[in-house]
């Protein structure tokens, strides 16, 4: 990394097709038998005087075909919790908060349904006579305005 100017670039890219499938990528942390596997970590610089860096995770678009997926999976725990997926935004110490903004794909096709967005909290199945387990709870809640000035 440079101490002055521009540190350098890098690039990852599986190439080009024209007749076929393109080569596929993977960032994945080693397996341990015993003990922690390691963290996957992207993260963009600190600045002190610009913007920082965006994140992207973005998949390609298609003439003909599905575009592909984009998921979020934790593993499951056989003896212990799953993990959670969370999602931050950062304060605005003299502006605005981030906002976190869902929306579903539009369609401009005739007879074509938008698509949906579901929040589904996970199911208690446990086959424990005395007790089964609860479900999860969906929760939505606006936030707070200081002073009164609720929105």
């Amino acid at each position: 990394a440079g101490a002055v100017g521009v540190s350098g670039d890098v690039l990852i890219d599986t190439g080009m097709s024209t007749l076929g499938n393109t080569g596929k990528m993977a960032l994945t942390t080693g397996q341990a038998t015993q003990g922690n596997s390691g963290a996957a970590v992207v993260t963009t610089g600190k600045t002190s005087t610009g913007n920082s860096g965006g994140a992207f995770v973005t998949t390609g678009d298609t003439f003909y075909g599905l575009t592909g997926n984009i998921e979020l999976t934790t593993g499951a725990a056989s003896s212990g919790d799953a993990g959670d997926i969370k999602l931050f935004v950062g304060k605005g110490d003299t502006s605005n908060g981030g906002d976190i903004l869902v929306t579903s794909g539009e369609t401009t096709a005739a007879g074509t349904v938008g698509g949906q967005v579901t929040i589904t909290a996970g199911a208690g199945t446990s086959t424990d006579a005395t007790d089964g387990g609860d479900g999860g709870d969906v929760v939505v809640t606006a936030g707070g305005g200081l002073w009164g000035n609720a929105v």
